[in-house]
């Protein structure tokens, strides 16, 4: 498993012990491993999907390509840790010297052969680090399309809620001049809904539970025990009267009994819900009215439209040139391991003349072996700085990438920062919209309940009332159906006793015939 840090483009090599563990004891092994703290670490995959903490960590790795961590620390601070030294150098330059200075003989011909072999290791050295350069900028130009993905991913859950506020405001709006007659004629509901009486059916089911006493609490300590709440007295105006002397319903019991216990409509809303009284509820509502006015819809776009203007910054989101820039450097990747092919080559071929000269002992030509071992090492040697110049290019291209990378990754946390301040302000803000809807709900159905209580007591009449024609008209109906039956079985009875007669009968089913009409 391999983690890449984006900022610096450094890869770390992690054990597939830790595919196991929860992602918490990744981030305390990279702590440690890369000298990040916990609160300062990003992980995110390649689709930019962020690392959950308490996740296992083999739900986000994939075989192909690695975990990208980001340094908060790095970013906020504005630090480019880009690592591309070069390899330690063997000090060619000064065994070069020493070889040309050498006399011509058999210790001279041999340390040829080995800075040969000196210079063909250390260019194949630069050649594996030009390449690991070439393989860190392709990996943070991944990482950075997963910090796109993962900041377009933020983005579409925060156009998400904005579209849901504008939704919950336009209905607020729709609603608020009716939301305002509700507070206007609450109290007439409340006199209305305190003047109707629960059918003594209803209470007659709830005295079989605690419901009748949570009520006559929430009577007594909520609204008070008043002679308003109280049974309506018979000199009382015909409409309380009216009111209170309920006729009877069929399924809820008799007539109201004015001499027993009042228990309103009214009472038995307030004991649903003992914790919040009806009047808290619309001195709520009110100041939700109140604070809810025509500026408050300006205050939240404003903060909206910075958050997109931000996220519209020109030139951040893509890195121009980044592509050509590669292919460039893969270019340049195909000409150094050309050069090292013919380090190799010149290389083998002084060891190879070496070995040869050592087998057959021609002193003869020892001299010009040593002069073309001289001109060929003078080519290693200038090809090994050509090496080093291409080296200094990807590495001042990776120190470049990272400076660049930089900037987009603290414009990247500037975005996120104020998503998340809006955000929160937007989530607060739709759900006071979303509880104001639903109080002013409750509210609504105070305002229709007296007319659905009544028009329920009418269905449940008018279903009783058919309910018991029903019955009636059943009843009757079975006991004619059941004397025609009685009477066809009594003639069919006489009419085989007739033809095979009563005693054959009798024998075979030991049923006597009864020509006894019953029923």
């Amino acid at each position: 498993m391999n983690v890449f840090l984006v900022d610096s483009g450094h890869l770390y090599k992690i054990d597939s012990a830790l595919l196991s563990k929860r992602v918490h004891e990744l981030q305390i092994h990279l702590s440690n491993l890369a000298d990040i703290p916990l609160d300062k670490q990003v992980l995110l995959t390649y689709q930019g999907r962020a690392l959950d903490p308490k996740c296992s960590v083999y739900q986000f790795v994939t075989a192909e390509r690695p975990l990208f961590l980001f340094s908060k620390s790095n970013i906020e601070c504005h630090v480019v840790q880009a690592q591309s030294n070069l390899p330690v150098d063997p000090r060619l330059q000064e065994k070069l010297d020493r070889y040309l200075n050498d006399g011509q003989n058999c210790d001279t011909l041999k340390a040829g052969a080995d800075l040969a072999a000196d210079y063909q290791k250390y260019s194949e050295e630069i050649y594996n680090r030009t390449k690991q350069l070439v393989q860190d900028q392709e990996l943070q130009r991944n990482g950075w399309a997963a910090v796109i993905n993962n900041l377009d991913g933020v983005t579409a859950g925060f156009n998400r809620r904005v579209a849901l506020f504008h939704d919950l405001y336009d209905s607020f709006l729709q609603n608020k001049e009716h939301y305002s007659t509700m507070l206007v004629q609450f109290e007439e509901d409340v006199k209305v809904l305190s003047q109707i009486p629960l059918a003594q059916g209803i209470l007659n089911k709830m005295r079989s539970s605690n419901m009748l006493d949570s009520i006559r609490l929430t009577r007594d300590q909520g609204l008070g025990i008043t002679e308003s709440m109280r049974a309506p007295d018979p000199g009382a105006s015909p409409s309380s009267t009216d009111l209170a002397h309920t006729p009877s319903v069929p399924g809820l019991g008799g007539p109201f009994d004015k001499e027993k216990e009042f228990i309103s409509l009214l009472h038995w809303i307030e004991a649903q819900d003992t914790q919040n009284s009806l009047r808290s509820l619309v001195m709520q509502c009110s100041r939700a009215m109140d604070q809810i006015n025509n500026s408050f819809l300006p205050r939240v776009e404003e903060d909206v439209e910075k958050v997109k203007m931000d996220l519209q910054a020109p030139g951040m989101r893509d890195i121009r040139g980044l592509e050509e820039r590669l292919l460039t450097l893969q270019n340049l990747i195909l000409q150094t391991e050309k050069i090292c092919e013919e380090q190799a080559a010149n290389a083998n071929t002084i060891r190879s003349q070496q070995e040869n000269f050592m087998a057959q002992g021609d002193v003869s030509v020892l001299s010009d072996l040593i002069t073309a071992h001289r001109e060929q090492l003078q080519r290693l040697h200038s090809n090994n700085r050509q090496l080093i110049q291409y080296h200094s290019k990807f590495a001042n291209a990776k120190v470049e990438l990272c400076q660049n990378l930089l900037i987009r990754l603290t414009w990247v946390m500037h975005c996120q920062k104020n998503i998340l301040n809006s955000d929160g302000r937007l989530t607060m803000v739709c759900e006071n919209l979303t509880r104001v809807k639903r109080r002013f709900a409750v509210l609504e159905q105070i305002n229709i309940a007296p007319r659905l209580y009544c028009m329920c007591l009418g269905e449940v009449a008018r279903r009783n009332k058919f309910s018991n024609r029903y019955k009636s008209w059943a009843k009757g109906l079975i006991s004619k159906v059941f004397r025609h039956a009685n009477l066809n079985l009594l003639v069919h009875t006489a009419q085989v006793d007739a033809v095979v007669g009563t005693v054959l009968i009798t024998r075979i089913t030991n049923i006597r015939s009864d020509n006894k009409i019953r029923g």
